[in-house]
């Protein structure tokens, strides 16, 4: 089911509130076009995990690291096309050690964990969207 998030203050909203549904060890994959707001929403789920300062967009960096309740790692593949660039960060070495978050992850779909949250934002007639879905292990 689609939320529409009208405004960017309710993006920032959604992320303050879906962050409370995560657990250390919980990785976050975003979805979407330009300009959907992955950024943003990372800056809300960041904030609701208990970061306090502001959140940038790791484009250039690939990795921006933030303190809160647990650490907080956020990629960005967005202008990833060295896979060497990736042998150098691996994402996988922080997923247990806090919560990642992942922007462009669709660039590095062989390193998605089978445990995973999926955002999937859009636009639609000037206004945004996402969808959520947790993908878990299945209990044995």
């Amino acid at each position: 089911m689609k939320t529409l998030l009208p405004r960017t203050e309710d993006t920032v909203a959604f992320g303050v509130s879906y962050a409370g549904r995560l657990e250390r060890g919980d990785v976050v994959l975003l979805f979407g076009p330009l300009g959907a707001g992955k950024t943003t929403l990372a800056s809300g789920l960041a904030s609701g995990l208990g970061v306090s300062e502001s959140v940038v967009s790791p484009t250039y960096t690939i990795l921006e690291v933030y303190e809160g309740r647990w650490p907080v790692y956020h990629f960005d593949f967005y202008r990833l096309s060295d896979p060497a660039e990736l042998r150098a960060i691996d994402p996988r070495e922080y997923y247990d050690l806090g919560i990642t978050i992942m922007e462009w992850p669709e660039r590095v779909r062989a390193l998605w964990p089978v445990r995973r949250h999926e955002l999937r934002l859009g636009v639609e007639e000037a206004s945004r969207w996402v969808e959520a879905a947790t993908l878990r292990v299945p209990s044995v």
